[in-house]
């Protein structure tokens, strides 16, 4: 009775679909502006199959 009870308890654990949100912001750096980004903005765009530049950020 106990492993069938477990057994239903961990398959309903994993059926279920968790929603989150982002905990911590990305950072955007613009000058000498640092704005807090919540969302991913450019998700879509690479979905789009548009190619990620090999040079992200200058650290100059």
């Amino acid at each position: 009775m106990l492993k069938q009870l477990l057994s239903i308890l961990i398959t309903l654990l994993i059926s279920l679909k968790s929603y989150s949100t982002a905990q911590i912001p990305d950072l955007l750096i613009m000058g000498k502006d640092t704005m807090a980004l919540f969302a991913n903005p450019l998700e879509k765009y690479f979905e789009l199959g548009c190619k990620l530049p090999q040079k992200l950020a200058s650290l100059n």
